[in-house]
């Protein structure tokens, strides 16, 4: 696949340059490239494309082989026993899906009431209705306080009720952050928002900037 699109691209003669990229100002990005080298790329329009990564919440021990971002819970070996889905977006929600699917004993804990309230609550009922039939365990209205992982025996979550949750994997899907912090956004006179997110019009782009840079997340 990678081989294919690198054969595409230099079919419609799109130029790559691999290093590290960041504004030099709002019509010019800097590569840093190996040894020191530099190139200076200019153009009217900059589409940004830097994707994201997980948001880390610092109560989750991230370091324990069995405490998962969901990025990492893609690399596991094995299948869980009981995996507590921490966050009930669309990232956390696509996973207790797939596990469940797999057999998995899945709890979804989340601090609302509501699976995915930004959809027609028809919908977002339905779905939970199907999740349920699945198998999936909603815990609502509830937060992780604190997450306790032992080297040997049960990860265990304390929440915001008071009760504990003991399971075998945690997954926290608690967002993800665009990855800005390194492109040197105020030389382009750019103010990035939470998580790193750039404000864009309907379009994806920021006018404020005489419509000079065109924004876009993958």
């Amino acid at each position: 696949m990678r081989g294919q699109t690198e054969t595409r691209m230099r079919e419609r003669r799109v130029e790559v340059f691999h290093g590290n990229a960041a504004f030099a100002d709002s019509h010019t990005i800097r590569v840093l490239q190996e040894a020191g080298r530099q190139t200076l790329l200019v153009g009217h329009k900059i589409l940004v494309a830097t994707g994201s990564s997980p948001v880390r919440p610092p109560e989750f021990p991230f370091d324990h082989p069995r405490v998962h971002d969901s990025n990492e819970i893609l690399e596991i070996r094995e299948l869980p026993k009981k995996l507590a889905v921490v966050g009930a977006g669309v990232v956390g929600s696509e996973y207790a899906c797939t596990f469940a699917a797999l057999g998995v004993e899945v709890h979804l804990v989340d601090g609302r009431d509501v699976l995915l309230p930004f959809l027609d609550h028809a919908v977002s009922a339905a779905i939970t209705t199907a999740m349920q039939a699945a198998g999936v365990r909603f815990h609502w209205k509830e937060r992780v306080v604190a997450c306790a992982a032992p080297e040997q025996g049960d990860v265990v979550l304390s929440l915001s009720s008071g009760k504990q949750l003991a399971v075998t994997d945690v997954l926290a899907a608690a967002g993800r952050s665009s990855k800005t912090s390194d492109l040197n956004l105020g030389a382009a006179g750019l103010t990035p928002g939470k998580r790193g997110l750039l404000q864009v019009n309907k379009f994806f782009g920021d006018y404020a900037l005489d419509n000079t840079i065109l924004t876009q997340y993958s």
